[in-house]
């Protein structure tokens, strides 16, 4: 049961939809994993096991994304494709993180040949326990909203693949 209430997060979004992802065409798209709170908060599960369990699903989830685009989209569309998780929501220790794909082509992700990597502990943790630090590069872009008079911040959480396509020589 616990395993379909974790796979029901996927099956009840059509947002991240294999072909709702695939086949974005517009600048840039950020659809969150989990829909309704509800769904994460019957997991009944500590705040850290639940990030980890989120993003493992994300995780999973995403790689087959690439799977399947590598065999839906022509050879051109592929490589033009960009996809990572985000992260915008505040964090704390004391509420789960949602994870989001974002989606978008290629050539308007050179903005992230300027970022840093993320040196927030809790984020950082999270990709640690799950063993995937050596195959992803976490980036942190921050800037202060005059909307909301703070400042804010999203985590792109990038395929060490993706990176290549952005910054050649980034990994060396």
């Amino acid at each position: 049961m616990f395993y379909r209430n974790i796979l029901s997060i996927l099956d009840n979004n059509k947002f991240i939809m294999f072909d709702n992802i695939i086949n974005y065409k517009g600048a840039f798209e950020e659809p969150s994993l989990v829909l309704r709170h509800d769904q994460v908060n019957s997991l009944n599960m500590s705040v850290k096991d639940i990030n980890a369990t989120l993003f493992n699903l994300a995780l999973f989830h995403l790689r087959n994304i690439k799977l399947i685009a590598k065999n839906k989209l022509s050879e051109k569309e592929f490589n033009d494709l960009f996809i990572c998780l985000t992260i915008t929501d505040d964090i704390s220790e004391d509420y789960f993180i949602t994870p989001n794909f974002y989606v978008s082509n290629i050539k308007n992700m050179t903005f992230l040949q300027k970022l840093e990597q993320c040196k927030n502990k809790i984020i950082n943790n999270i990709f640690i326990e799950l063993d995937v630090f050596k195959s992803i590069s976490i980036l942190e872009s921050t800037w202060f909203d005059n909307n909301c008079n703070r400042k804010l911040s999203r985590y792109y959480i990038v395929s060490d693949e993706m990176i290549r396509k952005i910054r050649p020589n980034f990994l060396e």
